[in-house]
């Protein structure tokens, strides 16, 4: 199939308007404020905090196999500090997307 060059850039310039959003004063966002909307740079920081929590899990997990060895504490402490520190990253996005929720962890 041909594609014409000014259909190729208005898909461009479509997928870059939806990457992330840039505002009348020059600032940038990569998370849309409303809850019904989600830019594709925002899914992109919602899969790597999933991953970076879910490898804290693996971590506390698999820690325990070897209870003598002091990595193994070391390992656990770090999966946990990744999970807190992680989820409540993943909080704080949340409470962008919907202004009433009440909760966090540390941010």
């Amino acid at each position: 199939a041909v594609v014409s060059t000014q259909s190729r850039s208005r898909y461009f310039f479509l997928f870059w308007r939806l990457f992330f959003l840039q505002n009348c004063s020059g600032r940038t966002s990569f998370i849309h404020g409303g809850s019904n909307m989600m830019f594709v740079a925002e899914s992109y920081i919602i899969a790597v905090v999933n991953g970076v929590i879910t490898f804290g899990f693996i971590l506390m997990a698999d820690a325990p196999k070897d209870p003598t060895n002091l990595n193994s504490k070391y390992m656990s402490y770090g999966g946990l500090a990744l999970v807190v520190v992680f989820f409540s990253i993943l909080l704080a996005i949340f409470r962008m997307k919907h202004r009433g929720y009440p909760y966090s962890l540390l941010f």
